[in-house]
């Protein structure tokens, strides 16, 4: 998924010309040409195609398109706002109505899908307060490099390492888990998330490397 996620860095760049807010140089084309070529290696593999179906990269399309449309709308929106001499009240005025947005979106998909999840949170809330702390700080993180780099393309080219960072971790979850007493029900699942993110890792590797050149040439 983070992979394909990864195609933000050729979108972002595109949208922002579309829309006027930059020009883009020979330069940059040929490193997104490159860093698009890392993820045809990735398609490329025969294992990881099959795993994937056109359903899915659809939506994964459907998914990058959106993101790096709002990315592209956010740092619009942060420059208007630091344009207003607000200083830093500007990033936090901006980022208050995203996550006001954010959770009115969640809202109308409960509404929508007619599904309550008060009982699952209330049975996991402790797992529900780490993963959603944790990716709180991710999300505003990513906003405030959003607000202050001197364009959203760089902070799509950052975020192409993601999936880098999803197999390191992967690999550090294998190596510290005989430290913990899982029983081996969760230990099984434990082993199989993490094994299944390792997955086809050399071809992935190999992706990254080439993405990476592609990165460096862009920025």
């Amino acid at each position: 998924l983070q992979v394909v996620w990864g195609l933000t860095i050729i979108v972002v760049p595109l949208l922002s010309f579309l829309l006027g807010d930059e020009k883009l140089s020979i330069i940059k084309y040929i490193g997104m040409g490159i860093t698009l070529a890392g993820l045809m290696v990735l398609a490329a593999s025969k294992k990881l195609k099959s795993e994937l179906s056109i359903q899915y990269l659809w939506i994964m399309i459907l998914a990058v398109v959106s993101l790096s449309l709002s990315m592209v709308l956010e740092g619009r929106a942060y420059t208007m706002l630091s344009e207003k001499d607000l200083a830093n009240s500007g990033f936090w005025f901006g980022f208050f109505f995203f996550s006001i947005g954010i959770f009115l979106s969640g809202l109308l998909f409960m509404i929508v899908g007619k599904r309550n999840p008060l009982p699952l949170i209330k049975k996991y809330y402790r797992i529900f307060l780490i993963m959603e702390g944790v990716s709180f700080l991710g999300t505003l993180t990513s906003q405030r490099a959003i607000s202050i780099a001197p364009s959203v393309s760089y902070v799509a080219t950052i975020e192409t390492f993601v999936p880098v960072f999803i197999m390191i971790i992967s690999l550090f979850v294998l190596l510290i888990m005989p430290l913990f007493s899982l029983n081996k029900k969760e230990a099984q699942i434990t082993d199989k998330i993490c094994k299944d993110q390792l997955s086809g890792i050399w071809v992935k590797i190999l992706a990254t490397v080439i993405m990476a050149v592609g990165v460096y040439i862009i920025s």
